[in-house]
């Protein structure tokens, strides 16, 4: 299961942007939502039955974020996000009112822009992750704090019998705040259904409370180090609950990468609000290629 890997450095070419502009940016912190735990009981199908039921869809969605890193290096900058449900995700980053960096994802195309210092990134994804197709929707739940199964639009009633829940006892936990937060469950992918699923079981889980409410997905690739999101507390949207928040962790490259994103959901607009965006890539600009800044990223301190 090479491909959410192979995404991270998707990640990096994000975090190239906002490094290099996390100059033009306010001392403001953004406040995190802290996470309140459940003291509601629950049982496996009731819990399943909660998932399939609390998500609505969705169209287009913009609001303000702010992108954050803590480790190799610190920094934060904050944007406007724009999405098109399984099609597009776009990052503006504006200093004084004025746009000084853009990212532009789609199923096809990875376009990060630093209009400050005259530079980008394009690369092809489908022949960066070798060929692979993924559900972009997956990405977009990923960052929304939605539950998904891997290359499938969303969960809903019709395929959450492909999903498994299991209660974390003590001895299961893996941080002691899963010790103490109450009830937390497991849900993972049916292994024998999943299977059919473009032929690929993906090693992956969502840890919940027994509200419903995501705490974690954690990923464990093959030998890779595992890819663990952490999710602040949910905020109630039209289209049902999205995490007001996530925070990245894992290690690459024989470096650990701790980030965050932080939404300002009470301000997002929502479908027929949202007007598209294109976007293209000045004159002048010189191309930064993904395979440089992956060298460049190992040697960050």
């Amino acid at each position: 299961m090479k491909l959410l890997h192979r995404l991270l450095p998707l990640a990096i070419g994000l975090l190239w942007l906002t490094t290099a502009l996390s100059g033009c940016h306010s001392s403001k912190q953004a406040e995190r939502q802290a996470y309140e735990p459940s003291t509601v009981s629950t049982t496996a199908d009731s819990l399943l039955e909660a998932i399939a039921t609390q998500y609505r869809p969705w169209e287009r969605l913009k609001a303000p974020v702010k992108v954050a890193m803590e480790s190799p290096s610190r920094f934060s900058v904050s944007a406007s996000a724009i999405m098109e449900r399984d099609k597009s995700i776009l990052f503006s980053l504006r200093f004084l009112g004025m746009e000084v960096g853009v990212a532009y994802i789609t199923p096809d195309t990875l376009l990060v822009v630093d209009k400050y210092h005259n530079q980008y990134i394009s690369e092809s994804l489908r022949n960066f992750l070798g060929g692979t197709s993924f559900a972009f929707a997956n990405l977009q739940d990923l960052l929304l704090g939605r539950p998904f199964l891997f290359q499938q639009e969303a969960i809903d009633a019709s395929n959450v019998g492909m999903l498994e829940a299991s209660l974390i006892t003590d001895d299961r936990a893996s941080t002691e705040d899963e010790k103490t937060i109450g009830e937390v469950w497991m849900v993972m992918p049916d292994t024998a259904a999943a299977s059919a699923v473009g032929g690929v079981t993906p090693s992956y889980g969502f840890l919940f409370d027994s509200s419903a409410a995501l705490l974690k997905l954690i990923v464990q690739a093959g030998t890779y180090p595992p890819l663990i999101f952490s999710y602040l507390a949910p905020y109630d949207t039209p289209c049902g609950p999205m995490a007001s928040g996530l925070t990245l962790y894992t290690n690459a490259q024989k470096r650990t990468i701790q980030a965050s994103i932080d939404w300002e959901l009470s301000k997002a607009q929502w479908d027929a609000d949202v007007n598209l965006r294109s976007v293209s890539i000045p004159k002048g600009c010189k191309r930064i290629y993904l395979t440089d800044l992956l060298k460049a990223f190992s040697n960050l301190q």
